[in-house]
This record gives C-alpha cells, structure tokens and sequence, in this order.
C-alpha cells in the first residue's frame, strides 16, 4: 500500500479542527472495508444490542478478509491447490442453549479432492502466520515443497469427522415403545442440506 501525499495540502495543514489520520495497516483496512461497503465507524452508545452484535461481526470480517486474500495468493504461488473463502455462519449455542449468533468461519477447500474443512477465526489467522513461514523458507530456497511432511504443511489438515447440520427428530413415540419411521430435513446455515431417514 502507498500514502500519497500533496506537498501543498500538506503545507496548507489540516482543516481547521482536525488533523491528519495516522496511516498505518488498520486505517488501510478500514478504508477498504468501507469501500466494500462494511459499516466501520460506529457510536456504540447509540446502539442496540443487535446493532452492536452486527458491529462486531464487520469488525471481525474488517480482521480475516485481507488475510484470506493473503492465503490464496500463498497458497496459490506455491500451488498447493486449496482456496480460502470468507463465510458468516449461524451458531446454536451448545448445551441446549438456542440464543442463536452469527461467527466469521473459514471455508477451505482442496481443489484437487473437493473436501471442505473449516476453520475458525482463530485456527486460521494462526495459519496465516504459519504460510508466511513456509513461504519465506521456499522462498529463500531453504524449503523444498516435496520434502514437507503433512503434520507440518499450514494448508493441510486431517480428514475429520464434521457437523452436516441440524435436523429436529420428534421422540414422543417412543415413550409409548412405537417404531418411527420416517425422513427428515438436515438444514446448515438455514438452508436445505440433505435428508435423514430414521
């Protein structure tokens, strides 16, 4: 990224009772958010619980976005052959609490394959820091792809076992011991997913 600066603005100064922003990688950031149309300057006393919940789902989208385009590139100069998309998914607290909320996930998937694992926000900025490394190191030429086991790979993760998504199965029938048999609709992410026959 570059500031560009006009030698005579600067001279003038700011407009009287401002002064200039200090440009570093969040004001950067932000600007790209909001040219995306994320909301990112917010009164939080103004706000409504909701609001603030949105609030802060922009801010942690402000957070991952650059960094997913930031995988792909990585994964993509050192063909690897997974691509990283940004995702908002509906959550269902766990131990029967249905206070629903939303969290910023991301979808990674192996082209080669078609599997599809995700992470969370945390999993993968940590991984992010981790592709740098093993770009640095393949880049420098101290790092041959081929030689790099899976267990140290920051694109590769193990096949593991994943929610499909949610599905309501009445069990009044069986306190009276009769068979049930029947389909029912797995949704994931509010939307149609599969069917399950029980």
């Amino acid at each position: 990224f570059f500031v560009v600066i006009n030698p005579p603005e600067e001279q003038k100064g700011p407009p009287e009772g401002t002064q200039w922003p200090n440009v570093d990688w969040d004001f950067v950031q932000r600007e790209i958010a909001k040219a995306q149309g994320l909301n990112v300057d917010v009164d939080w006393s103004n706000m409504t619980d909701e609001d603030k919940r949105k609030a802060l789902l922009d801010e942690e989208l402000v957070h991952v976005m650059p960094r997913v385009s930031e995988a792909n590139s990585l994964s993509q100069e050192m063909q690897r052959g997974i691509t990283f998309q940004t995702m908002i998914e509906q959550m269902v607290g766990a131990g029967g609490d249905q206070d629903p909320h939303s969290a910023v996930i991301v979808n990674v998937k192996n082209v080669a394959t078609g599997v599809d694992f995700f992470w969370d926000k945390q999993k993968f900025i940590n991984r992010v820091f981790l592709m740098r490394e093993l770009y640095e190191k393949v880049s420098d030429g101290s790092l041959d792809l081929s030689s790099l086991p899976e267990e140290e790979d920051p694109f590769w993760d193990p096949v593991d076992y994943s929610p499909l998504g949610y599905s309501t199965v009445f069990l009044k029938p069986l306190a009276y011991c009769m068979n049930v048999e029947d389909d029912y609709v797995i949704f994931k992410n509010t939307q149609h997913s599969g069917v399950m026959h029980v």
